[in-house]
């Protein structure tokens, strides 16, 4: 069934086209860090035309959690892409208010998160510049993997976070993201 899923996936980006597509699978991918690289090397592009100079500083990802449901997209954003397929291991999140929270059972489980707004920022820009800002604290850099059973360099870090409580507090507890659910 995952196969045909992925299968459906692929055909259904090469029917619409790119451009038309409103959000991606990004463990369809045989190779999701290929998608992303496409993603940073387009904004790339978009700043190099901005910006005259020929001087673009390095960029990075920002994720951004929404709520919104795959299946209610129409259309992808004017910024940036839509991607979903995230399972979200060893905590919850609630999505009346968008913030992390301790997994309601001690058993190791995961949930199946939201669509992801994926955006390309520059450094200077990002919370992670500035160390002294209280939300930089706040904001964890969770580890995107394949499957929690290959870990060897993680895809991607999503940000999450939860008002008042220090990122470390779910580093400590192995909070974790993966592709599959498994």
């Amino acid at each position: 069934e995952l196969k045909e899923q992925r299968v459906g996936h692929l055909e259904k980006i090469i029917f619409l086209g790119r451009e038309k597509m409103p959000a991606f699978n990004l463990g369809a991918f045989f190779n999701p860090r290929g998608l992303l690289a496409l993603v940073k090397q387009e904004a790339y592009l978009q700043m190099a035309k901005n910006d005259r100079s020929g001087n673009i500083d390095q960029i990075i990802f920002q994720t951004e959690l929404t709520s919104r449901d795959k299946d209610h997209l129409r259309e992808p954003p004017a910024e940036g892409v839509f991607i979903w397929g995230f399972y979200l291991w060893n905590c919850a999140w609630d999505k009346t208010t968008g913030e992390l929270s301790d997994n309601p059972s001690k058993a190791p489980h995961y949930m199946a998160l939201p669509v992801v707004h994926l955006t390309c920022i520059p450094l200077e820009s990002s919370l992670l510049h500035h160390p002294d800002n209280a939300k930089a604290l706040e904001n964890y850099a969770c580890p995107v993997f394949q499957s929690r059973y290959t870990r060897s360099d993680s895809i991607l870090e999503m940000n999450l976070h939860h008002d008042g409580i220090l990122a470390s507090r779910w580093s400590l507890r192995g909070v974790i993201c993966t592709l599959r659910p498994y």
